[in-house]
Order: structure tokens, then sequence, then C-alpha cells
């Protein structure tokens, strides 16, 4: 099935913080790889943007995003961050 505008606009978003999310906790983890995810989340945001979706808005799902991983992000359960991130945006 063909998703509606408004799920693809829903999905578009949930991608745009999953790869913020991602991208902070596999830098906390200390990976190269977090430039993917990044690249990933500049992407979508280009697409909301082109949405319509105001720039302050993406700021701050962005900031909800990268301060959650980060405050909630030791050193004992650093390597549960994806898993964080990915459990966060499947519901």
């Amino acid at each position: 099935t063909v998703p509606s505008d408004a799920e693809a606009a829903r999905n578009e978003s949930r991608w745009f913080l999953q790869n913020v999310c991602l991208a902070n906790a596999a830098q906390l983890m200390g990976r190269t790889d977090y430039s993917k995810y990044e690249e990933e989340a500049a992407a979508a945001r280009k697409r909301l943007r082109k949405n319509g979706v105001p720039e302050a808005h993406l700021r701050e799902m962005e900031n909800f995003a990268t301060n959650v991983i980060r405050s909630t992000t030791t050193a004992q359960n650093a390597d549960q961050g994806p898993d964080l991130c990915i459990q966060g945006y499947k519901t």
C-alpha cells in the first residue's frame, strides 16, 4: 500500500529524529561511523524544510533528541544508546 501524505510526513520526522539520536549515540560510543547518521539526518531535515516544517521546530526536535541521548548515556550503558534510539522511534 502507498502511505498517505500525513503518514509519509510523520515517518520523515521519525527518520530525522532517529538519525539524530543514532549520530549522538554512535559518537558517545566512540564510533567513527556517526557521520553517516548525521548525513541521513541532514537529508531528512532538508526534505522536512522543503515540505514546510519551520527551522525552529526542527531545531527543537533535534535538541530534544540530542539532550535525551546525552543525558541518559553513561560510560556504563553507552553500548545501549543505539537500542534506545531505535526503540524510541519504533512506536
